[in-house]
């Protein structure tokens, strides 16, 4: 029992339950969609043969045709690609390759007329830009997406949180061993404080190392692709355990690290996605690095507290209503970019509204989510009443560009024609009054005369238009 407690309250254990930390974290992280996905198939696959069983193979005997194994499984296979269908898949990296398609798909039929209406050319630079901005909808809330680097376009600041993830499991086996030789031996020659000391600041330069270089490098061409690991924080705690002053580091050790220092190069190299072959040749640089400082740095003199007072946590308090509203409506966007339209439909419905009710009343918050709201490309299924409903609200609170925007929208997707001649009264009435593109708000009226000239908003309108 005594060995156990010692063991456990070793450096080294302390440094094993780390790694272990960092495996289990990304099996959550990065298989977790693959699981999940699997798992729910597997639920599809029960549903389907419990069906089979109650009444699907009854049917077929019903008309006179014998349930083979071959009409089962070509029941099977077609109730799986409705299903699948309806739910898409959990997987990331497949999830994207279906959205590029589909974007690409509508960009031929649609998409490029829309822009070309708008006087704007639909080229080449246009396409990337609205697909990139069309997929960064949907993976801005995925764990792996925030947490790994991507040198095109992700900030400096996820080069702080890209050595969590790992680009496959034989680079974290690698990692595990390597980080473990090198501080076990470390240890025993700094100290347990200094020795996580050169990982932390490895950690720390590797990222923006790599970030610095990799535009002078042929691997440019991939700074699409992400960046994760820990290769380079490793070489430099391989190459500082591997080289010491004269007669202090044993051969074996040395031999060891260049071992595991070759077999991480050679996996990044050969096993590992377009931008690792710059992370490769980096690792030699890093492990020069290191080299110099086993040889050079002394043990740091003097104590160090090894316990800081650690920061309060705020005690949990209600939310204020005016703050969820808000993450609420960016939640709703935020599927709105991952074409989640109905739930995103909902919660708009649900929480838009109080808005108009603050007081003080936040415009600059209001006119950001209709913004957002009106995007071209969203498709959400709110009925056009309600959007002239918060029209009608924006009146109130004397916001008519808003109102002209809300009631526009709900004209365009309201089917009754009694109710879209009446917005467009609105609308032509607004703009009249505002003076807001008159122009249009005489359209809007003599299209209210169009549709019906003998009652009396037709009436109402020709009085605006005599003005």
């Amino acid at each position: 029992m005594a060995r156990i407690l010692a063991f456990c309250k070793s450096p080294l254990t302390i440094c094993i339950v780390f790694v272990l930390f960092l495996g289990v974290l990304n099996l959550k992280i990065q298989y977790a969609p693959e699981l999940a996905e699997w798992s729910r198939d597997r639920a599809a696959l029960k549903e389907f043969d419990a069906y089979w069983e109650s009444e699907g193979a009854q049917k077929f005997k019903d008309v006179g045709v014998e349930p083979t194994e071959k009409i089962y499984t070509e029941e099977r296979d077609a109730f799986m690609k409705k299903f699948h269908a309806n739910n898409p898949t959990l997987v990331p990296e497949t999830r994207i390759a279906q959205m590029t398609e589909d974007f690409q798909a509508w960009w031929e039929t649609t998409g490029k007329k829309s822009y070309a209406v708008n006087e704007v050319a639909p080229d080449e630079k246009l396409y990337k830009k609205e697909l990139k901005r069309y997929i960064q909808g949907y993976t801005k809330n995925i764990p792996k997406y925030q947490l790994f680097y991507i040198p095109e376009d992700s900030s400096f600041a996820s080069l702080l949180t890209c050595w969590f993830l790992f680009p496959n499991a034989l680079s974290f086996v690698f990692f595990a061993i390597g980080f473990l030789f090198a501080m076990k031996f470390m240890e025993k020659r700094w100290g347990y404080l200094q020795s996580s000391l050169f990982f932390a600041i490895g950690i720390l330069i590797s990222g923006f190392a790599f970030a610095g270089t990799l535009s002078l490098s042929y691997f440019e061409r991939y700074s699409d692709t992400p960046y994760m690991g820990m290769s380079l924080a490793l070489s430099i705690l391989l190459g500082i355990v591997a080289f010491g002053p004269k007669n202090t580091v044993a051969k074996p050790v040395t031999a060891g690290a260049i071992a595991i220092l070759c077999a991480d190069v050679l996996t990044n190299w050969n096993l590992n996605p377009n931008l690792y072959g710059w992370v490769a040749i980096l690792e030699v640089i890093f492990f020069g690095i290191g080299a110099v400082l086993g040889v050079h740095v002394p043990h740091f003199t003097g104590s160090a507290s090894s316990s800081k007072k650690g920061s309060s946590v705020p005690s949990e308090t209600v939310i204020d209503p005016k703050i969820r509203t808000r993450q609420e409506l960016k939640d709703a966007i935020d599927l709105a970019n991952k074409a989640e339209y109905e739930h995103a439909s909902e919660i708009l419905s649900k929480y838009f509204g109080l808005l108009f009710r603050e007081n003080p009343l936040d415009i600059p918050a209001i006119e950001k989510t209709v913004e957002s709201m009106l995007y071209p490309h969203f498709f959400f299924t709110i009925p056009g009443m309600v959007w002239m409903s918060w029209g009608s609200e924006a009146i109130k609170k004397k916001l008519p560009k808003i109102a002209v925007d809300l009631y526009e929208k709900g004209i365009s997707v309201e089917k009754d024609e009694k109710v879209r001649r009446r917005g467009l009264f609105y609308v032509g009435d607004l703009r009249l009054r505002e003076h807001l593109e008159e122009e249009k708000g005489r359209e809007a009226l003599e299209k209210v005369i169009q549709m019906d000239s003998s009652d009396i908003l037709a009436n109402e309108a020709r009085k605006l238009l005599s003005k």
